[in-house]
């Protein structure tokens, strides 16, 4: 009786150590499964980590690009300014030019005018008054001349 009592409580205590094994087992898994699902979501952070860091990458440089391109733009703005106001003085310089021109010819074409009168007069008085005589055919007109050249000629 006592073997079978031992017996008894040995299998009863080979069964209460099974159900503790048991029990432990599955405390085990739980807290395997607890630490898988975080090391899962720990993971999950880690990536969404990473893509919050492209993002904010990305982000940076969309801005320094836009702040580049602003820039730029302020730039070509200053330069189109400069651009204007250089237009507006040469615009100013030309017209001024124009003006003076405009005077100067006002004044400068009665002076011509009296010019070129006083040629055409001249010219016309020269005509008039001043013919030149054509040489008469004779021997006592070329003569002294053809000597002359004679003389030259032969020295």
């Amino acid at each position: 009786a006592e073997l079978r009592r031992a017996a008894q409580a040995r299998a009863e205590a080979d069964e209460e150590a099974l159900r503790r094994a048991r029990e432990r087992e599955k405390l085990e898994a739980r807290a395997g499964a607890g630490l898988h699902s975080r090391l899962d979501a720990e993971r999950a952070a880690e990536q969404l980590a990473l893509e919050r860091a492209e993002a904010e990458t990305r982000a940076t440089a969309t801005l320094q690009a836009r702040i580049a391109a602003e820039e730029a733009l302020q730039a070509k703005a200053a330069e189109a300014a400069d651009a204007t106001r250089f237009a507006a003085a040469a615009k100013e310089a030309r017209l001024a030019h124009e003006q003076q021109l405009k005077r100067m010819r006002a004044h400068g074409r009665g002076w011509a005018w009296i010019g070129a009168l006083l040629a055409a007069a001249a010219l016309i008085g020269y005509l008039w008054y001043d013919k030149p005589q054509a040489p008469q055919p004779g021997a006592a007109a070329g003569e002294p001349l053809k000597l002359r050249l004679e003389l030259e000629l032969r020295r």
